[in-house]
């Protein structure tokens, strides 16, 4: 029987063979010129065991899908998540309580605004006063006419008529969605309880007088609290 004559596991391969057929291992000793050839991973280096991106003419692979995390614990449905956040959408719808708020809130300015314009342009005849009145013994005391005190009272009553329609435009623009405006009118709403409050001590004689000073008190505050309620500061949140 005759013995194969190829290169056996573990021996090198014959001077002016070409390649071996298989895997040959290299044996301590001179050397034969011949290195071993060793099994090469098909996928590269760094691969894993992943195959590497096949090309197509002119189309190169698709890139590698990494894993995405959600800061916030999505994934979110379609045009909700994080990066759809600031992106128009419809208008949130203003709250019922911000009506009654404009609504109180206009009621101090009305009245305010009706009596400032009376006393500016309303003639009076300070001099047609009945004595009991005492109108002109107070003008004998103080050094003033008829006349100079007339100019003060209509000065005064255009102030008050503009500090009304002041009030009664911030009013407005705040139930409009502007912050800022509602700030301003949180401090003229301030001061202006601050002289209601002086006007009530002062009537503490006369409940009666007392009546109309608290209703626009209570109204302006109530505007401003409905203002700054939970339901309208989200409405103002999302405006923003």
């Amino acid at each position: 029987m005759s013995t194969p004559s190829g290169p056996q596991e573990g021996t090198e391969p014959p001077a002016g063979d070409g390649a071996p057929g298989g895997p040959a291992y290299y044996r301590p000793g001179p050397s034969s010129g011949y290195y071993p050839q060793y099994p090469q991973n098909p996928f590269g280096p760094g691969s894993e065991g992943r195959p590497l991106p096949q090309f197509s003419a002119g189309h190169p692979a698709p890139a590698r899908q990494e894993h995405v995390t959600y800061p916030y614990g999505g994934p979110f449905p379609a045009g909700t998540g994080p990066q759809f956040v600031g992106q128009s959408g419809p208008a949130p719808s203003r709250p019922r309580s911000m009506v009654t708020a404009l609504v109180l809130l206009l009621v101090p300015p009305v009245f305010f605004l009706a009596g400032g314009l009376a006393i500016a342009l309303v003639p009076f005849d300070l001099n047609a006063l009945p004595p009991e009145a005492g109108v002109q013994q107070a003008l004998a005391q103080s050094g003033l006419t008829a006349e100079r005190l007339l100019s003060f009272m209509r000065i005064f009553g255009v102030v008050v008529a503009v500090l009304a329609l002041i009030y009664g435009v911030l009013a407005v623009v705040s139930f409009v969605g502007k912050l800022g405006a509602l700030v301003t009118l949180t401090v003229l709403t301030v001061l202006f309880d601050l002289f209601l409050l002086l006007t009530l001590l002062s009537a503490a004689a006369n409940p009666a007088g007392a009546i109309l000073p608290m209703i626009l008190l209570a109204t302006s505050v109530a505007g401003v609290w409905l203002m700054f309620s939970a339901p309208a500061r989200a409405w103002f949140a999302a405006k923003r």
